[in-house]
């Protein structure tokens, strides 16, 4: 995506610009957008990705958005040890 100009690089940055103000109130998917840019990005995965986990250390703020952005999903962060525990302690951020 860094390496677009012109109108593609306008496409992006509207569909980024887009999302962003509606991914804090749990939407992440958009008709137009997600066809026209974020498929390929969601075809690197499958194309069937639900939902994500993460877990570990917490996660910045910027590349969690980013990724909801991209992949049209939501994303929960899991606490403690994730083998045992990270599933019970998750929360949707």
């Amino acid at each position: 995506m860094d390496e677009a100009t012109g109108c593609k690089r306008w496409l992006i940055n509207s569909a980024f610009a887009s999302k962003e103000t509606y991914s804090h109130e749990a939407i992440y998917q958009h008709g137009c957008y997600d066809a026209l840019i974020f498929k390929k990005i969601q075809a690197l995965l499958g194309g069937r990705v639900r939902a994500m986990v993460t877990a570990s250390a917490p996660i910045d703020l910027k590349v969690l958005n980013y990724l909801k952005i991209c992949f049209c999903v939501p994303i929960n962060e899991a606490y403690g040890l994730t083998e045992v525990s990270g599933g019970a302690t998750a929360t949707k951020v």
